[in-house]
């Protein structure tokens, strides 16, 4: 299972602690300890005062892109998370979509947190993945969040989107040069679970995975 780096608040690069991802999407969609704080961010305008200091100072933040030794930096990355944390800015809903592992709103809620499970992703092709997935997804996405030390603010949102069969996007090298490429689609019956609002959902589905790294196709 993924282990995701977390950091006392987005002014500091030292690594705090590190947690399996599916506790911090539970963290996500249920709260902890940091929720009235959440809440009173959330009341606030997002160029107030007092949100800047909640979001800057009093939350914590998660790095979903890479592990690190110590610290957050380009050159202290052990390797990748297999996740990539797409950020949205300025949209009310992102659609459903079979590449999306997770999505919530926002610490201000206007905008989305995107994960999608990846493959081979390293520094090299990361600019690259970003941007092809959020083409993918057809989305407009942050770019000044397209790096790989990109942290995101502790937020809280019920109704998020969780589907751990999620297709998995591959980005390969080829030809001595890094080209993000989807490994061609693979139909196979499966089980996918979303969590929503108020429970856990169940339903038999066709899921498309990516699954045979022989086969590509350029997007």
């Amino acid at each position: 299972m993924q282990k995701i780096t977390k950091f006392k608040n987005c002014k500091s690069p030292k690594v705090s602690e590190t947690y399996d991802v599916n506790y911090i999407i539970d963290t996500i969609k249920n709260g902890n300890d940091k929720l009235p704080l959440i809440k009173a961010a959330r009341a606030y305008d997002k160029s107030s005062d007092n949100y800047k200091l909640i979001k800057t100072e009093l939350l914590p933040t998660f790095r979903f892109n890479f592990n690190f030794e110590n610290s957050a930096s380009n050159s202290n990355i052990i390797g990748s998370t297999n996740l990539m944390y797409i950020d949205v800015d300025d949209v009310e809903q992102i659609p459903d979509n079979g590449i999306i592992y997770a999505k919530w709103k926002s610490l201000s809620k206007t905008g989305y947190g995107i994960l999608v499970k990846t493959y081979n992703v390293n520094l090299d092709n990361f600019n690259t993945t970003y941007n092809d997935i959020g083409k993918w997804l057809n989305v407009d996405l942050d770019k000044n969040a397209g790096k790989a030390t990109q942290q995101t603010i502790l937020s809280y949102d019920p109704d998020l989107y969780f589907n751990p069969n999620s297709i998995t996007y591959s980005a390969t090298t080829v030809s001595n040069s890094y080209e993000t490429k989807k490994v061609s689609n693979h139909i196979i019956k499966e089980r996918r679970e979303c969590i929503g609002r108020n429970d856990t959902f169940l339903y038999d589905s066709e899921s498309i995975r990516f699954n045979n790294i022989s086969d590509y196709f350029s997007q």
